[in-house]
């Protein structure tokens, strides 16, 4: 038996790609009934979880979730994002690929608009709850990332990095 929430996430998905979108969900994928997908440009491989109140938004640019990834409560990840396959990401993440420009003190900063970079997250990551990734950030497979953290970095494969900015502590044996 299919849930209502389910149903409706699935029939929301068959109305926006008939209106041009391209949102795919794999097999076996869920989606919590208060979670949100919003934008064009979703992928969301097989075996992957999303949490209640968590949202996607590729209104800014696509984002590519791979197998076996979840997504606890709360977060949000904006478009430009690149996420491989078996990675946790636990609750109040935010992945957020763009700056907002600010330098010019007689021009509003809504109105001096904002830096994109790309975030590309690999396989076997654990992004634990609190996490914010920002802008141009590159993790490698197999990192962890210690609750709180602030990513605006590369960090190397299958390194422990905590604080703010993280710094590595270890490596995974």
């Amino acid at each position: 038996m299919v849930s209502l929430g389910r149903l409706y996430t699935v029939l929301r998905i068959i109305f926006l790609n008939m209106r041009g979108a391209k949102i795919k969900i794999g097999r076996n994928t869920v989606i919590s009934r208060r979670a949100s997908l919003i934008g064009n440009d979703i992928v969301l491989g097989d075996n992957c979880y999303v949490g209640c109140y968590t949202a996607l938004d590729s209104s800014s640019g696509p984002i590519y979730i791979g197998r076996s990834t979840t997504f606890g409560r709360f977060c949000m990840v904006h478009g430009g994002v690149t996420v491989g396959d078996s990675v946790r990401i636990a609750s109040h993440v935010v992945i957020a690929p763009s700056d907002h420009k600010f330098m010019d003190r007689h021009v509003l900063i809504k109105a001096q608009g904002t830096l994109k970079k790309e975030v590309s997250i690999g396989s076997d990551v654990w992004l634990s709850a609190g996490v914010k990734v920002l802008s141009g950030s590159v993790i490698d497979d197999g990192c962890v990332v210690g609750a709180g953290g602030v990513v605006k970095k590369h960090l190397e494969e299958y390194s422990v990095y905590v604080g703010v900015p993280v710094k590595k502590i270890s490596e995974r044996v």
